[in-house]
């Protein structure tokens, strides 16, 4: 029996070629092969939100969140090893799982604000794979503003007012006209058709509605001769799409 089986292994050996091949083919005959491992390292999960509020024209800071406003998020993962939109996103708002909005490869997320000025929304995201053998989490606050409005005073050319510094009182001469620019910021309107202004001076209310409603024509007449007078110049703008969100500005005139 000894003979037999020392024969048959003989035999074997002969038909496998001495060479690097063969000996690669007798170590997968011998032992179970396996998979290698991919490894998977990340640099870094950055989250970048922006919100769909109106600026003027020119503006080149942050789109502030103001309430019922939509705020988007969309993130960076920095990853070897694995396609990032391969992974699971998971994605929480204010501690809350939001189940619809989180899956594989769903590295943007979106929500519409439903708290007030002063208050913030916390966006968690985790990011794993199928095995679980990799994960990273990140999260961001957004804070909560109010809209807003800036009041300019320029002659000419109104096209670079955006550029300008918004004025906190002004000095006028009576016999003269002075033009006044209300520009909105950070409302939850389309175009400034949405917006109803209201401008108030010396106690009487001027109600515009049209496009050009946040300019307001000034010129005094029959001034007292001698010194000068004060009076307070304020605009109120009111969203027609959602009356519960507006805004008011004063300044201070002086009139010569």
């Amino acid at each position: 029996m000894k003979l037999l089986t020392t024969f048959i292994i003989s035999l074997i050996i002969l038909f496998i070629p001495l060479s690097s091949q063969g000996w690669d083919l007798m170590d997968d005959f011998f032992f179970e092969y396996s998979e290698p491992e991919i490894t998977l390292k990340t640099g870094s999960l950055k989250l970048f939100w922006s919100a769909n509020t109106y600026v003027p024209y020119g503006y080149k800071g942050r789109r502030l969140a103001t309430y019922e406003s939509k705020v988007a998020i969309d993130a960076l993962l920095e990853i070897i090893g694995e396609n990032p939109k391969s992974l699971k996103y998971s994605w929480f708002l204010d501690g809350i799982f939001q189940e619809s909005k989180s899956g594989y490869g769903r590295d943007d997320f979106e929500f519409w604000v439903k708290k007030l000025e002063g208050d913030f929304h916390t966006v968690l995201l985790k990011v794993f794979n199928e095995s679980r053998s990799f994960s990273t989490e990140e999260s961001i606050t957004i804070p909560i503003f109010a809209p807003e409005l800036a009041i300019y005073s320029k002659e000419g050319d109104w096209v670079n007012l955006p550029y300008s510094t918004a004025i906190k009182d002004s000095n006028i001469f009576a016999e003269e006209e002075s033009s006044f620019l209300a520009l909105p910021y950070f409302f939850d309107i389309k175009s400034l058709w949405d917006l109803e202004f209201r401008w108030v001076f010396a106690n009487e209310v001027y109600k515009e509605s049209s496009l050009t409603a946040n300019v307001f024509g000034l010129k005094i007449t029959n001034k007292k001769v001698g010194g000068s007078l004060e009076q307070i110049l304020k605009v109120v703008a009111t969203n027609i799409r959602r009356p519960g969100q507006g805004a008011e500005k004063a300044i201070k005139v002086n009139i010569y």
